[in-house]
């Protein structure tokens, strides 16, 4: 009888634990979803960061996976961008370039052959959800997969300059983009900072973003040091003769002090990540992204001077391409400097050529 009676009444505790323990669970969730009122439900902001649920042991069947997340995950190619979504200025500023970058990505009209699917993702576009929180490192470990890249879009501070508000200050990483980063960094993805600065255009910005993207890091440091950017014109699937003359230019030009060249016969396939069926297909929008870092109407990169084209002209005659590219450059307001060539040239016939076009303002 004893026996029977303690038996009952540790079922009976038993089950009044699993039921204070679920309540428990359901109040907690109830509380994370409510605690920033009706207007803030399911807005926790930092999507890679899963620190916010960290109070609550959930098991994961009781966070639904978000639908678009399953997209990106079948992605050919997956991008992430970081803002700072603390500053209404900068969010709104950043919001704007990355929807364009994300229009850019996924937009089957502008995407590169080979590619056939690709995503972008913005932390502050579903990043809210808090069902993406503990989705971040599977994110960042599919955009290291897919070669993918990590962008951190850095602004000023924000602060009440005569009662508006104004970026004060350098471009700097939020708290919460350190954070991004740090883990970016240890899931092996290639993350790349962007400066934004009181002037700059959206166009701006995002050419600068998207050219930056398209190139292996070393390049796209070299062309975000460099003071100047200069873009050659040559003849497309050239010869040996004409590449090595292209080479030596390139050389030439790049070896100037604070100056960045553009070779698109060696270069198209850098950005394109040695692919070629990429290269091909992105040989226009390379080209005039270069031709417009080149421009001294937009001066995207900051640049202290601006650069040119220097189309090498064989056979007396320019390609089709190079005529294109003539065009292209005019309407971004850069200077041709065409240079009839010989495909036996040695960089001592071609250098002092260069070099004074080079000097020139």
């Amino acid at each position: 009888m004893w026996v029977l009676l303690c038996c009952s009444l540790i079922g009976v505790i038993a089950v009044g634990a699993v039921v204070y323990k679920r309540k428990e669970i359901e109040a907690a969730v109830q509380k994370m979803y409510t605690s920033r009122g009706p207007q803030q439900m399911y807005k926790l902001r930092d999507p890679l960061n899963p620190m916010h649920l960290a109070e609550i042991s959930l098991s994961t069947e009781l966070v639904e996976t978000p639908p678009l997340f399953d997209e990106f995950m079948l992605a050919a190619r997956l991008d992430m961008v970081s803002q700072d979504t603390g500053s209404q200025m900068s969010k709104a500023f950043s919001d704007r370039v990355s929807k364009a970058i994300k229009e850019r990505r996924e937009n089957k009209h502008y995407l590169p052959r080979g590619i056939k699917t690709a995503k972008c993702y913005i932390d502050s576009d579903t990043g809210n959800d808090p069902a993406w929180q503990p989705l971040g490192k599977r994110l960042l470990q599919k955009c290291h997969a897919s070669n993918g890249k990590f962008i951190l879009l850095k602004t000023p501070k924000c602060q009440k300059v005569n009662g508006k508000d104004q970026w004060v200050g350098e471009p700097r990483l939020t708290l919460e983009q350190v954070k991004q980063k740090q883990m970016a960094i240890c899931s092996g993805v290639d993350v790349r900072e962007i400066e934004i600065r009181a002037g700059d255009t959206h166009e701006k910005v995002m050419n600068l973003v998207l050219s930056n993207v398209m190139m292996q890091k070393q390049k796209a440091e070299q062309l975000m040091a460099a003071e100047r950017v200069h873009v050659l014109s040559t003849q497309y699937q050239a010869t040996p003769g004409a590449r090595q003359l292209a080479l030596i230019a390139n050389e030439t030009l790049d070896g100037m002090p604070n100056t960045f060249c553009y070779n698109p016969n060696e270069g198209s396939g850098c950005v394109a990540e040695g692919r070629k069926d990429l290269a091909d297909g992105m040989w226009i929008e390379i080209w005039c992204m270069m031709a417009q870092h080149a421009s001294a109407k937009s001066n995207l990169t900051n640049k202290k001077r601006p650069g040119k084209v220097f189309q090498l002209i064989l056979d007396g005659a320019q390609t089709s391409n190079q005529y294109q590219e003539e065009n292209w450059a005019k309407e971004k307001g850069v200077e041709v400097v065409k240079i009839h060539a010989d495909v036996s040239w040695t960089e001592e016939q071609l250098r002092p050529i260069l070099t004074a076009a080079h000097a020139r303002a």
